[in-house]
This record gives structure tokens, C-alpha cells and sequence, in this order.
């Protein structure tokens, strides 16, 4: 009975132990996700980063993480590391979440500048993303350290790929309004010409007058026979 007891309490303090040494791994795969040989090697990796750049980029995966929002569980993920690790080191956690199918990068406030949103997004939707839907989670992870730290040293460019819907959209919505334009020109134009023939059949007008009646032109604006013929009689003054 004494022995059972001791050999549980060990197992206890190794758990806990274990927990603690996990807890300052750069992969922390709750999740089993990985190998002990693909954990190796990402670990070797991203310790190599680390020492060169000064920047841990901390992978955790995580077979549920219940209610929480990806964004919370990460914020404070990202906040505890920098109360118990290295003060000088800047950090980016690289969050897996098994259950609801959805990754997050979530780099500290003082190296966002380095890594904005909008890579972020792409390296999640572009690599990340398609990589899990296979199940191939190493290969998707290894591109998308790779890309995280290319961004970060500036060294790696993701193009964005446009949604095919909105590639089509953006294709034909500027072909769609320039037709309406035209059409509409078109319309006012035919509009205007039937209203000058009205004018002129109703009054005995000649073009031009029609279109001054109509107040589409300014006797100014017209000449020849037309403006001779509106203007009618009448002497110019001069008192200088």
C-alpha cells in the first residue's frame, strides 16, 4: 500500500513537472498532432529563430478550447508567456484549434508592424488551411513557419488570391455601369432629338430656334441663321 502511494505521488510531480517543461517548448502540441519526430524537428527550427531574431514563435495546438474565442484564448496565451518568459524576447503564437477546425496567428503588439493582419490572414487561408483539410498538418506548418518568419525579416511576399466570385464581380460591375451610362446618354439623347421634331413641326421652328425654346441652348451658343433669326430687330446703344 505504501509503495502504490509513494509510486502515485511520483507520477503526480512527473505529470506536473512534465506540464511545467512543456509549458516552455516552442511547440506545445496538446493536441498530439504531431510526431516526436516532426516535434523535433520544429523545434529545432524554431529555436534557431529564436537565438537569431529574438522573436519566439510559439506553436500550441489544442484539441478544444470550449467557449473561448480564438482571439481571447491566444491574447491570454500571448500575455502570460511575456509575464514568465525571457522579457526581451518579442513573440508570435501560432494557435491550432482541432475541434473547431480554425488557426490564428497572433503576433505581440510590439512586432505587429512586422506582421500585420492582412499576412497573417493570407498565411492562415493560404497555406494553414488547405494543408488541414488534407490532414497534412506538418506540411501545412512548415510552409506557414516558414512564411511567418520570411514576412518577418521581410524576405517572403504572399500574393493575395482573389475569391473567383469576386474576381468575376470585379470584372463585370465597372462593364455593367459604363453600359448604363451609355445606354442612359443614349435614351436622353433620342428623348431630347423627339422633343426638338415636336417643337419644330408644333411652332414652324427651325432647329436651332427649337432648341433654344426648349432651353437646351443659349442664344449664344448658336449661330448662323438660327440666332440671326431669334434675335429679331432692334439698335445698339452706345454712351461712351
Amino acid at each position: 500500500m505504501l509503495c502504490l502511494a509513494f509510486t502515485l505521488m511520483f507520477e503526480v510531480k512527473a505529470g506536473e513537472s512534465q506540464q511545467k517543461w512543456n509549458a516552455t517548448l516552442l511547440v506545445q502540441d496538446y493536441a498530439r498532432v504531431f510526431s516526436p519526430v516532426q516535434l523535433d524537428s520544429l523545434e529545432s527550427k524554431l529555436s534557431g529563430f529564436a537565438m537569431a531574431a529574438s522573436i519566439e514563435l510559439v506553436i500550441r495546438t489544442e484539441s478544444s478550447i470550449g467557449n473561448s474565442e480564438l482571439f481571447e484564448f491566444a491574447m491570454k496565451q500571448t500575455d502570460k508567456m511575456n509575464l514568465e518568459g525571457n522579457p526581451s524576447m518579442d513573440r508570435i503564437l501560432l494557435l491550432i484549434v482541432m475541434d473547431k477546425k480554425e488557426s490564428l496567428i497572433y503576433p505581440s503588439p510590439a512586432i505587429k508592424y512586422r506582421l500585420p493582419d492582412r499576412k497573417c490572414s493570407q498565411i492562415t487561408s493560404q497555406i494553414i488551411d488547405p494543408s488541414f483539410k488534407l490532414q497534412q498538418y506538418d506540411a501545412g506548418i512548415s510552409s506557414a513557419i516558414d512564411a511567418i518568419i520570411g514576412t518577418v525579416k521581410g524576405e517572403y511576399n504572399l500574393k493575395p488570391v482573389l475569391n473567383p466570385e469576386y474576381s468575376l464581380k470585379s470584372f463585370y460591375v465597372p462593364i455593367l455601369v459604363l453600359l448604363l451610362f451609355i445606354g442612359g446618354a443614349v435614351f436622353f439623347n433620342l428623348r431630347t432629338e423627339r422633343q426638338i421634331q415636336k417643337a419644330m413641326h408644333a411652332y414652324n421652328l427651325s432647329y436651332f430656334d427649337a432648341r433654344i425654346m426648349l432651353g437646351i441652348d443659349r442664344p449664344s451658343e448658336v449661330v448662323g441663321d438660327g440666332w440671326e433669326a431669334f434675335k429679331g430687330g432692334g439698335a445698339k446703344g452706345d454712351w461712351s
